[in-house]
């Protein structure tokens, strides 16, 4: 689904059922959706979740803002969370936090980007995880 309203709200949302059935096994079911709205101010927001009958759910929601800083292109900034359960086995707990950056440059096609990730992963077993970070820098030109 999307739309526009009235108010230049734009609204875009998705629904999503699969089964996938298996000799010998449980068949998989997966369930998911998203919703994103994005007002005319700039901000945005998106909510997205889901599940697995045969392997846990997650849930993920990002919040946003693009503006027009300097007068070369639009900056897009976002921070988003995820957290996952029982993907891998039962009792597993999965999170992340991550945080975005692109920059355009209108008159050369260029879009430079930076992000930030960090993961933490648990589970019932005796072994631990550590946690772990990471980064993307770079550049998109289009031509």
């Amino acid at each position: 689904y999307a739309a526009e309203m009235d108010n230049g709200i734009k609204i875009q949302a998705g629904l999503g059922y699969q089964v996938r059935e298996r000799t010998g096994v449980e068949d998989q079911e997966d369930t998911f959706g998203s919703f994103t709205m994005e007002w005319p101010s700039g901000f945005n927001a998106t909510f997205s979740a889901g599940e697995r009958n045969t392997a846990g759910d997650y849930y993920y929601v990002q919040v946003g803002y693009k503006a027009d800083f300097f007068s070369f292109g639009t900056t897009a900034m976002a921070i988003d969370f995820y957290s996952g359960s029982d993907a891998v086995t039962n009792g597993d707990d999965s999170e992340t936090i991550g945080i975005g950056i692109v920059q355009n440059f209108d008159k050369q096609n260029i879009e430079a980007y930076f992000g930030y990730r960090s993961y933490d992963y648990s589970d019932n077993s005796a072994t631990t995880y550590q946690d772990a970070d990471s980064y993307i820098i770079g550049a998109r030109w289009s031509f």
